[in-house]
Parts: C-alpha cells; sequence; structure tokens
C-alpha cells in the first residue's frame, strides 16, 4: 500500500469513529487536499516530515477516533490504545508504514 493509500485510509477510519478534520489541518502546507473522500495530490513523497500529514497522524483526537481506548482486558496490540499507538509511529522508522500496518 502506497502512503497514499494509507493516509486515505486511516483518515477514512477517522472520520467513522468521529474524528472531523478541518480545513487547515488538511491543506497546511499545499500538497495534499482531502475532498471528503480522497487525497488529491503526490502523497508518496516523504520528504515533507513536518507536512500536514504528520500534523494530523499525531493528533491526539485523529489517534483517539483511529485507535480508541485501551482495552484492558485484552492485552494484544490492536487492544492498547491510542497512546499506545502514537508512542510506537513516535519511534517507529517510517510513522506512515507503522500506520498502514495498525490499522
Amino acid at each position: 500500500m502506497t502512503h497514499q493509500e494509507i493516509l486515505e485510509k486511516a483518515i477514512s477510519k477517522a472520520i467513522a469513529g468521529g474524528w472531523q478534520p478541518s480545513t487547515v489541518d488538511l491543506e497546511e502546507d499545499g500538497w495534499w487536499k482531502w475532498d471528503g473522500m480522497h487525497l488529491c495530490a503526490a502523497a508518496d513523497d516523504d520528504s515533507q516530515r513536518n507536512g500536514w500529514h504528520y500534523a494530523v497522524i499525531f493528533n491526539h483526537q485523529f489517534a483517539k477516533a483511529l485507535w480508541g481506548e485501551p482495552k484492558l482486558k485484552d492485552s494484544t496490540d490492536e487492544n492498547l490504545g491510542w497512546q499506545h499507538h502514537l508512542q510506537m509511529m513516535v519511534i517507529a522508522d517510517d510513522a506512515i508504514e507503522y500506520l498502514g500496518k495498525n490499522l
């Protein structure tokens, strides 16, 4: 899956989970635009590490909508909750790749 596909899937899932993106969140650097269904423009250029996509995927409200709160009865990675996944993305070599593997 390309970075664009991962981001589209993650954004769609977070929106379904209650996250409401703002135009500012998604169009800050003018590289990508969200039309409500898709990211528009090239999203495979990882040179923009400080671009809006990193501001979005590391946003607490986005992460909460995407992964939810931890489920304490089950300690598998899928049920550790949003804070765990944010910490893992921060230390991952490729945060978007981590995101794609943990949708």
